[in-house]
This record gives C-alpha cells, structure tokens and sequence, in this order.
C-alpha cells in the first residue's frame, strides 16, 4: 500500500452525523452505526492529505460554514473529528495526551449553502 504524502494545511469534510447518531446497540454491544462508519470510509482518504504539525500534543481547529439547521450543536461534531483522524492514523489518539484543544467556529452563509467544514491540526504553542 502507498501512502499518499501529506500535503494540505487544511482539508474539507462533509459534516459528519451528531453525536446522537453516531453508535448503535447490536446484540447488546454498542457499535458505529452505519451512517458514522460511512462518513468515516468518506473522509478517509481526505483526511490522509493533512499535513501534521511537527510533535504532538496538537489543537485541532475546525471551521463549519454553509447553511445548517439551527438546532445542531457545534460540539457534536468534535467527537467523530476526532475518532476520524485516530481511525485513519493521522493522530495516534485524541485524548488530551494527543489533543490539547479544540477551535470551532461556525460561518453562516446568507444563501442555501452546501454545509461543510475544514480541518486543520496546529502544534500545541504554550511551552
């Protein structure tokens, strides 16, 4: 398998589902469901292109722009970001050990716009 070299400061992602649809219960263990685990197959090979910071801890910023449905909640996006980047090993892990800080912002669009969002990993700067 060849990597694909890590080249982009930023990549963008479809939003992923809310963190109320991200897990199911079958046969009494709980499992990605289907949609979660096709966002993630989807972002995969985006997410490969990222350009990491040199070291870890990072922070992980996201920028949400487009038109969405006013009942959802920023902060339910962070957590499959997150899973993503580990699952497709662009992280080792997004505990605070791996992921110091999270910035999301949302831009609003004044049309009907296509709702998305862009990813981008900054090294922890406080020491």
């Amino acid at each position: 398998m060849m990597l694909v070299p890590r080249s982009k400061v930023a990549v963008t992602l479809p939003l992923p589902p809310s963190v109320n649809n991200l897990f199911a219960t079958v046969g009494g263990k709980r499992v990605r469901s289907k949609a979660y685990a096709r966002w993630i197959k989807n972002v995969s090979g985006l997410l490969l292109e990222l350009e990491r910071p040199q070291g870890i801890p990072v922070v992980v910023h996201v920028d949400v722009f487009g038109t969405l449905n006013r009942a959802r909640d920023l902060d339910n996006m962070l957590k499959p970001i997150g899973d993503a980047l580990v699952t497709c090993n662009v992280l080792p892990g997004d505990s605070v050990k791996h992921v110091v800080g999270w910035r999301i912002l949302y831009w609003p669009s004044e049309e009907d716009a296509e709702p998305g969002l862009t990813v981008r990993l900054y090294p922890d700067e406080r020491s």
